[in-house]
């Protein structure tokens, strides 16, 4: 665990000017590690964010419940202390942008790095998100409606490693800068010697015993 929930918060609290791309890069990580092949997927980064429009429009065949929707999905992330307010101008917004044919056919999802814990000034609370919830799915002006706040971005970063240290050392999270995703330390070995780069075939010459073991092991596990 290299990035925690209060430490997310935190940061966000303290850095408000370069949270808002940070956390809608997070996200698109997110989505992009959890559904790598979609029908479609775009989240402006960087220097194009604060265009007109969602901050995200996904479709996907599958699912990752609990995080993504199935099908097609627009997205809005907000960094800001009043998480609440933020939904709510959003949902607004964008219910009248998008044309009733569409909507009843998405799902609206709501993102901020904002912690849900009682006793946080400006937090928003889960009995709270739950009747901001209720009442827009009452409204049928979606397929669906959800809220994915810390609490759920910190479990659901903990499933993909990569993504958890591209956030840590955007953070400063425990430890990151002494870790290596195996993507890294590839991109470090690859180099010896380089050019040209290292290829694969040299590491797994007359290994093909250990790799049909290998597979047999994960096969079992799976």
């Amino acid at each position: 665990m290299w990035v925690t929930e209060n430490q997310l918060d935190e940061w966000v609290r303290g850095n408000a000017r370069d949270a808002q791309g940070v956390i809608v890069e997070f996200v698109w990580r997110l989505v992009a590690a959890s559904c790598p092949k979609p029908r479609e997927r775009r989240f402006p980064l960087e220097d194009s964010i604060g265009q007109h429009g969602p901050d995200g429009v996904l479709d996907v065949d599958l699912s990752f419940a609990p995080f993504v929707p199935e099908g097609r999905s627009y997205w809005e992330i907000g960094t800001g202390l009043r998480a609440g307010e933020k939904a709510t101008s959003d949902y607004n917004d964008l219910t009248n942008a998008v044309p009733e044919s569409m909507r009843l056919e998405a799902t609206f999802v709501f993102v901020t790095p904002r912690s849900g814990r009682r006793g946080w000034e400006y937090s928003w609370e889960e009995d709270a998100q739950a009747s901001w919830l209720e009442d827009r799915r009452r409204r049928a002006e979606w397929q669906d409606v959800r809220i994915i706040d810390g609490t759920k971005l910190i479990d659901w970063v903990h499933q993909f490693p990569a993504v958890e240290l591209w956030l840590a050392k955007k953070v400063g999270g425990v430890s990151a800068e002494r870790v290596e995703t195996p993507e890294q330390r590839w991109a470090v070995v690859k180099s010896i010697g380089a050019p040209p780069p290292l290829t694969p075939g040299l590491f797994l010459a007359n290994r093909a015993e250990a790799v049909e073991g290998l597979k047999k092991v994960c096969d079992a596990v799976i």
